[in-house]
């Protein structure tokens, strides 16, 4: 097993959890309503299109120029692509366009230290053949998760960490991602290239909470998502201090039952999945043993944006759970903290695109994650 792997089940915090999650030819076809709809070819010119007109709208005041591309196939076995982003010549972003989504926009992180799942899953995993990196077959393994195959090996790479076979991701029945030599383009409607976005409403928490997985391993030889997400809460509350209190980490383990990971066969260090309801009555229960006095509430289904935007405007903490699979075709989950939102109109067609703001325990930075991806449960 190469890298670090990071996928847990997921558990719920305070508030609530989210289980999820140049113009090129086109031809018109006709909707039920006779209505004309204008539609194109999703290639990689239209993504840098689509992208350059995104950071225009979201990012006016950066000046951002769009710089590259990495073709990634979604589960439908439609072409994506994930569009780099330089400011002044240096790298600083990106965002991820799905054919799938009404929004096209999956998810996205703007700035210095921003890194793609592309980005995240080459500095991870220095195993990949050379080959496999100029001409990647990247593919959507979950909403949340991407892979890289590597052709001389037969495996694939992941944003998660995971290293593995790809029969473990690709394959008859069970198959979570389709083969390279199935890909093809999408059509898409023309007006989504050419939303202006204006953004309605946003909201953060008054401070960022976040570690790293490194360095919560260095402090603890463990690991669990829903941990670090609890963890990272427990910093925001004042409670810990995130870079160095490894004792409250362990603490937040053994609070929330959480146990070690069946699913993951890496020893080198101890792996861990919580229980939904469990971790979140632990975690209660930590935070009253620090002093701090919270209630909590777990929405089994997928709980509304307005709560979330509540939760925020509330300075309240919240949990999303994604759903991921496991190689043998079960399903497990990863934790995130919402930190913020993000509420946009499109001034042309009046199409409203979501974002949830979350520290993501796989990566340093914010993650922003469209809360209306049709995949997530």
């Amino acid at each position: 097993m190469q890298g670090k792997m990071k996928r847990k089940l997921t558990a719920v915090v305070v508030a609530f959890t989210l289980v999820f999650g140049g113009m090129v030819p086109f031809t018109a076809y006709a909707d039920e309503s006779n209505t004309p709809t204008e539609t194109v070819v999703f290639t990689e010119e239209v993504a840098l299109t689509a992208a350059d007109n995104f950071a225009s709208s979201f990012y006016p005041e950066e000046n951002l120029e769009v710089s590259s591309a990495v073709t990634f196939c979604n589960s439908n076995g439609d072409k994506g692509y994930i569009v780099n982003f330089l400011k002044d010549e240096n790298p600083y972003g990106y965002v991820i366009l799905d054919p799938s989504l009404e929004d096209l926009v999956a998810e996205y992180s703007i700035g210095d230290n921003a890194k793609s799942p592309y980005d995240v899953i080459v500095e991870d995993s220095g195993n990949i053949n050379a080959r496999s990196l100029e001409d990647p077959s990247m593919v959507q393994i979950s909403p949340l998760e991407y892979g890289i195959v590597d052709r001389a090996s037969d495996r694939i790479y992941t944003n998660s960490g995971v290293e593995t076979d790809l029969d473990g991701i690709m394959g008859d029945g069970s198959s979570r991602a389709k083969d390279p030599s199935t890909w093809q383009d999408a059509t898409i409607p023309i007006s989504i290239l050419y939303r202006d976005y204006t953004i309605t409403a946003s909201g953060n928490l008054p401070q960022w909470a976040s570690t790293t997985q490194d360095r919560v391993i260095e402090l603890t030889g463990r690991y669990a998502c829903t941990v670090t997400a609890y963890f990272a809460i427990a910093g925001y509350y004042g409670l810990v201090d995130l870079w160095n209190d490894g004792q409250a980490y362990l603490d937040i383990w053994n609070y929330t039952g959480t146990y070690q990971d069946p699913y993951n066969p890496d020893t080198s260090i101890l792996w861990g999945a919580t229980n939904v309801d469990d971790g979140a009555v632990g975690f209660v229960n930590y935070l009253a043993s620090r002093g701090k006095h919270v209630t909590q509430r777990t929405t089994s289904g997928k709980p509304t944006f307005e709560e979330y935007v509540t939760s925020v405007n509330n300075q309240d903490a919240s949990v999303m759970h994604g759903w991921l699979w496991n190689q043998d075709g079960t399903m497990t989950g990863h934790t995130m903290f919402v930190e913020g939102y993000i509420r946009a109109l499109s001034k042309t067609d009046w199409n409203s695109l979501r974002i949830l703001q979350v520290f993501d325990g796989w990566y340093s930075g914010v993650r922003y994650i469209n809360y209306d991806f049709a995949s997530y449960a």
